[in-house]
């Protein structure tokens, strides 16, 4: 809906004239435009008032009335007025993050500096992550640790990588630890794989289920496999059979296929008694179980390329 809102707005100020229709529109927002003109990049409000000069490769804004800005590869922070709010000597600048810290980078290595320049981490790293505003995620000289608001290390994890799901649960590895400020209590479960739905496959000893973005268990371990949750529905696997759930746990799609791949549009591939066919996201059968395989599928355009009988062709 915020994107047509502003393609609506956009050919609007086109229409109006407000920007030349060779000009490239970034971002609209109710009193200014970042566009582009000649090449370069600049701000003006709805009467084409020049606000930031178009002297920039390229501007986004950060929060209401404050911008990143790129000019030489050198990068910084721009108030509406055109004010320099953190210079532009940096070699990198992230978004903020909990509207007071950014990833800052000079030369090769990165650090992390608030809105006064003032240093949080210094800058000795090669990748930083933010866990939440007291936990840190970094990497140096090939060691990757995690450390505190003073860059006191709180846990080393060598060269294994982390998955940040929220401030309140990490894995690193196959180890996933919920986290209160920069206190990590380990898990009894693996938390793996992506987030849909508020809800996160998870592994128990030999058992699937899901826990929420805190770490906090939603569905039970009660499955010999569990695959990421897509259009409200998430496969799960029972003494061999295929099946899906929904976000409550609900079975959905009953237990009776021996494979389901792919979900698209509110349809289903699926697999039965050594034939394939294609179900709705009720379970109702919209294409028969009778073909060998399914190639390719394309919903929008309503193909699905289909062999039957050592035969292919599109139905």
């Amino acid at each position: 809906m915020k994107r047509l809102l502003l393609l609506i707005l956009f050919m609007l100020i086109i229409v109006t004239g407000c920007v030349d229709q060779d000009q490239r529109v970034n971002y609209t927002a109710e009193d200014c435009i970042i566009t582009s003109k000649e090449g370069m990049w600049g701000v003006i409000d709805q009467t084409q008032k020049e606000i930031i000069p178009f002297t920039y490769g390229y501007i986004s804004e950060v929060q209401a009335d404050l911008f990143k800005v790129e000019k030489n590869s050198k990068y910084g922070y721009l108030s509406l007025s055109g004010e320099e709010i953190i210079p532009l000597h940096y070699d990198g600048l992230s978004d903020l993050f909990h509207e007071k810290m950014i990833l800052a980078k000079k030369g090769d290595r990165w650090g992390l500096i608030d809105l006064q320049e003032n240093v949080i981490l210094p800058f000795d790293y090669n990748e930083i992550q933010i866990v939440n505003e007291n936990l840190f995620a970094v990497e140096k000289a090939g060691v990757r640790s995690l450390v505190d608001a003073l860059g006191e290390e709180i846990l080393s994890f060598g060269e294994f990588y982390i998955t940040i799901y929220s401030e309140g649960l990490i894995t690193i590895g196959e180890q996933s630890y919920q986290v209160d400020g920069n206190i990590l209590t380990e898990l009894g479960y693996w938390v793996f794989g992506g987030e849909g739905e508020g809800r996160i496959p998870a592994k128990k000893e030999n058992k699937y289920g899901y826990v929420d973005t805190m770490g906090g268990e939603v569905i039970p371990f009660m499955y010999d496999h569990a695959f990421e949750f897509s259009e409200s529905l998430a496969v799960v696997i029972i003494n061999g059979k295929y099946g899906c759930i929904d976000p409550s746990g609900e079975e959905v799609i009953p237990f009776i296929y021996e494979g389901i791949t792919s979900f698209e549009h509110g349809r289903i591939e699926a697999y039965k008694d050594d034939k394939w066919g294609i179900i709705d996201n009720t379970g109702k059968e919209i294409i028969p179980f009778i073909y060998d395989h399914f190639a390719y599928t394309d919903y929008e355009l309503g193909l699905i390329h289909v062999r039957k009988d050592k035969k292919y062709g599109f139905i």
